[in-house]
């Protein structure tokens, strides 16, 4: 881990370089980062506040799309993540380099989309008649956690999908699952009574959009045990991931 300080010019290169290769045959390029979640909140918002309007959760459009935004950030990071060995067999035969560039810059590429997302939903903060209160400046903090908890992540499937390809299958099943046991498109509070419930409270990007959601949208400062939990979460997630991979990573060439 300590030589990755050396690369980082590396990392910083081949992040960028994936970002651009994304739109290089769009007309819009770049644009299409933006205009996403804009489509996106403009269905929403039509949807779900005219038509299936949700007058129990305050600024339901803007508590939705952060959601999303939060959600597809680990979305894009974890599934960039695993093809980014597996998807670059010459580059992990014929050179050297610590393999754990290729995860890292996958997780910056998706953050780097997910960057112009949260532009867009701060235009929209401004359009709903919200402005961003001095809570606002601990986003950049627990955006660094949702990072440290989504790289662990990346780092161990990306290494497992070298050996075992089933998981690149078995881990969409997991993130249709966790969408809809994330309270994204709800609140734990309309849970109220419902069986097992409670287990929800312990979901990690749960934690990470009550977080977001509060220090963006409600002014509320994140509570100590909850902050407490996801740091200790997301460093646990990091240290196993990286754990993993650093077990599987000396086959690597002999299996991609």
């Amino acid at each position: 881990m300590s030589n990755l300080w050396e690369y980082r010019g590396l990392i910083k290169k081949m992040a960028v370089t994936d970002l651009k290769l994304r739109y290089k045959n769009s007309v819009l390029g770049i644009v299409w980062s933006l205009l996403q979640p804009l489509l996106m909140l403009l269905v929403l918002y039509i949807v779900f506040s005219s038509i299936f309007a949700n007058r129990s959760i305050d600024h339901y459009p803007l508590f939705l799309l952060l959601g999303i935004i939060s959600w597809g950030f680990m979305d894009k990071a974890t599934n960039m993540s695993l093809g980014s060995i597996v998807g670059k067999p010459n580059l992990v035969k014929k050179i050297y380099f610590p393999r754990e560039v290729l995860v890292i810059s996958a997780c910056l590429t998706a953050l780097m989309m997910t960057a112009l997302e949260f532009v867009v939903f701060g235009a929209f903060m401004i359009v709903f008649g919200l402005l961003p209160t001095l809570t606002a400046i601990l986003f950049p903090a627990v955006m660094a956690v949702e990072f440290i908890f989504v790289l662990g992540i990346s780092l161990g499937i990306a290494s497992l999908n070298v050996r075992y390809r089933d998981v690149q299958w078995i881990w969409g099943v997991v993130m249709q699952a966790g969408f809809f046991l994330t309270p994204i498109i709800y609140s734990l509070s309309m849970l109220q009574g419902v069986p097992f419930v409670e287990l929800l409270k312990y979901n990690p990007m749960g934690v990470i959009m009550e977080m977001l959601r509060g220090v963006l949208i409600y002014d509320a400062l994140p509570v100590a045990q909850n902050v407490a939990y996801i740091i200790s979460i997301s460093l646990l997630a990091l240290a196993f991931g990286w754990i993993v991979f650093s077990k599987l990573e000396p086959k690597f060439a002999e299996e991609v």
